[in-house]
């Protein structure tokens, strides 16, 4: 027997109605080029990248407002060099972590719910 709920196949309708909820309907984007730690090169562009590919477009277009977007400041070299058997740039990830962190308590604390791109 079908769900009513079950549409296109077996793939169900989760889009939200945001004119009929309580979400809240500004946003902060949160960009975070951190690129130190991968396997490979680039995972620093991916934020610009989103915004260029339409993002902001695809969040007007869902209702929802960009009251907000913030850059967070991220080192592009690491420090010092990687030691054996140990977190790869451990005190780059943390600082960047940290300013994530500040940044999305910010945001919640004006009442935007925050959309973070990039690595923490």
């Amino acid at each position: 027997m079908k769900n009513d709920d079950d549409v296109h196949g077996g793939i169900k309708d989760t889009s939200i109605d945001t004119s009929q909820t309580s979400v809240r309907r500004n946003i902060a984007i949160i960009k975070v080029p951190f690129g130190l730690g991968g396997a490979r090169g680039g995972a620093e562009l991916g934020p610009d990248e989103l915004i260029t590919a339409g993002l902001k477009r695809e969040i007007a277009s869902l209702g929802l407002v960009l009251s907000k977007e913030l850059r967070v400041d991220c080192p592009s070299e690491p420090a010092a060099p990687i030691e054996r058997n140990r977190v790869k740039h451990l005190n780059e990830v943390r600082q960047v972590s940290q300013k994530v962190c500040s940044e999305v308590s910010g945001a919640v604390e004006e009442g935007l719910f925050h959309l973070c791109l990039g690595r923490s």
